[in-house]
């Protein structure tokens, strides 16, 4: 479970840059604030479970969780930008970074695997 939550929290982190100074109303009812970190751990999570849904006849993802999540937000990306709701491409943005955060993860073990054994043979 450590591991999965170690994973959950650095997909987390990643999005932190993109979405941690977006301004967000989830409803009718709340008042517009800065996304929490349960928000973005949950804004991660939909995200990878978006990436792992099947894609649609016309080559777009589905998107289910996430869009589900986020049906009924007006988020406020930037100072000074209309708030409104999150679009495919926001989706998209979400999903590049994670992905290009997990491929840097992998990236880092393979050098540290790497890095290991030559110090073993040297030694």
């Amino acid at each position: 479970m450590e591991k999965t939550d170690g994973i959950a929290q650095e997909s987390a982190s990643a999005l932190t840059g993109l979405v941690g100074r977006w301004v967000c109303r989830k409803d009718a009812f709340s008042t517009p604030a800065l996304l929490t970190g349960a928000d973005i751990r949950n804004l991660a999570e939909a995200t990878k479970a978006g990436l792992s849904a099947p894609v649609s006849p016309d080559g777009e993802r589905e998107w289910g969780n996430l869009r589900e999540m986020t049906k009924s937000w007006l988020v406020q990306q930037a100072p000074e930008s209309a708030a409104q709701p999150l679009q495919i491409h926001d989706f998209r943005k979400m999903a590049d970074l994670l992905s290009a955060d997990v491929n840097s993860l992998l990236h880092t073990k393979t050098d540290l695997v790497f890095a290991l054994e030559h110090l073993e043979h040297c030694l």
